[in-house]
């Protein structure tokens, strides 16, 4: 059996569609998680890693700003995601990295007495420059700049949680 939600399309070309994210997922993604019998279960986007509480940048959208799931931000995030992050030769492996903080990040976040105000701050210093640098073609900033950023706050979460 597949992920339920993958759907597969193209007239000419073979193209694929996660329903739950709303997003087009490139064939790397989708053979490696989406098409297996047994690692769609696997798959961070089948879990819930990038909707919802799990994920930081949506907590961030969402809970600052009141945005929905599939608010501009976050569309082309995951659009970046699946485009040219996962082509990138540590792609995968800095996603998984990022599934496997992300939500530690949220929990942390979420027990600070000023968490609204972190969030807010997180929109506006992570998430407003980083869809910018997307926006303007620069993607090889724009992840740099988000793995810093990432890795500063996984630094944050550890070195408070001693």
């Amino acid at each position: 059996m597949s992920c339920l939600y993958l759907e597969q399309g193209g007239l000419f070309s073979i193209s694929y569609f996660c329903k739950k994210e709303k997003a087009d997922v490139d064939s790397a993604w989708a053979n490696d998680y989406c098409k297996s019998n047994v690692k769609y279960k696997e798959c961070p986007r089948y879990k819930g890693g990038s909707g919802g509480s799990g994920c930081f940048i949506t907590t961030a959208c969402m809970r600052a700003k009141g945005l929905s799931d599939d608010c501009d931000e976050l569309v082309t995030f995951r659009a970046f995601r699946d485009k040219y992050v996962v082509s990138r030769q540590d792609g995968k492996n800095n996603l998984a990295v990022y599934y496997s903080v992300a939500p530690k990040i949220v929990e942390y976040l979420n027990k600070q007495r000023n968490a609204q105000e972190r969030y807010n701050y997180l929109y506006d210093e992570l998430i407003i420059p980083f869809k910018r640098l997307i926006d303007d073609g620069k993607n090889e900033e724009a992840y740099s700049f988000f793995y810093i950023y990432v890795n500063s706050l996984w630094d944050e979460c550890n070195a408070n949680d001693k």
